[in-house]
């Protein structure tokens, strides 16, 4: 009796529970296509007015140019009785600890390397700090001016004989000195790499050209360089192989800029050249 009562229970429900199945199913394939034919959107994006007072926060990144000519954060008032003097920071020493580091900075046509602490010759300005980018110079009043790579006739206060003008013409004949020089280097590579090498007094490394003590003086003073030292790169490109780096050079003749990466031991310096 109890079986047949079971039995019969599930004969009564089981068109209803068969029914919702099927609801359910339809349910869902009505879903699946609809999916299908009309798929949905992402939510579209509001435009929101700016209201006459307001104004877009945009991060200032041009310090951080290699070679675009940025505007030097020179102090103003300077004296009625000091000439402007034409600076350029041609590169950097970074070292450890940083009152190590150095910089190289032409001044009144004249490139020298500063250590912290010393004066740039010609002007009122002491070299202070040094960043991978840029370098800060002092004056003894406290005052403070910025000078970044790429940064073409800068101004620093100096003694009031100094013709800005005059200094800018010998600094273009140098240029196209440069050039000049550049085009050669690239023939002599092309035609006679190891008798170029030997007479530039640098040899091939396992990364890059080792400086020798045959490297010509004048180029060593300029750049602070010292036997032992490594150009491991040229504008991030690694030197060591000779076709590749005559590449690297036909770039830099190009772009008229170089930015020269150079070890020493576990130190680095790069240094910035336009042309």
């Amino acid at each position: 009796m109890r079986q047949y009562f079971s039995l019969k229970t599930l004969d009564m429900t089981a068109p209803w529970l068969l029914f919702v199945l099927v609801v359910w199913l339809c349910w869902k394939l009505a879903a699946l296509i609809w999916l299908v034919l009309a798929p949905p959107q992402p939510p579209a994006a509001r435009d929101i007015p700016l209201s006459y007072n307001q104004s877009l926060q945009v991060p200032n990144i041009s310090g951080f140019s290699l070679f675009k000519a940025n505007p030097v954060d020179l102090p103003s008032g300077q004296s009625n009785g000091e000439a402007q003097i034409p600076l350029k920071l041609e590169g950097i020493f970074l070292g450890r600890p940083a009152s190590n580091s150095a910089a190289v900075i032409r001044a009144n046509n004249l490139s020298n390397r500063y250590r912290i602490g010393q004066q740039i010759e010609g002007t009122n300005q002491r070299l202070i700090a040094v960043a991978w980018d840029h370098v800060t110079l002092g004056y003894s009043d406290s005052r403070t001016a910025t000078l970044y790579f790429g940064d073409e006739g800068a101004m620093a206060s100096g003694p009031a004989n100094v013709m800005p003008m005059a200094a800018l013409n010998n600094a273009n004949s140098e240029s196209q000195q440069a050039q000049n020089k550049l085009g050669d280097a690239i023939r002599q590579l092309q035609s006679n790499p190891s008798g170029y090498l030997s007479q530039m007094g640098i040899q091939p490394s396992a990364q890059g050209y080792e400086i020798s003590a045959n490297a010509p003086a004048e180029i060593r003073n300029k750049l602070g360089l010292r036997p032992g030292d490594r150009i491991v790169s040229l504008n991030g490109r690694p030197l060591g192989q000779i076709q590749n780096d005559i590449q690297a050079l036909q770039q830099i003749q190009q772009q008229r800029s170089a930015q020269i990466e150079i070890r020493r031991g576990e130190q680095t310096m790069t240094i910035q050249q336009s042309f």
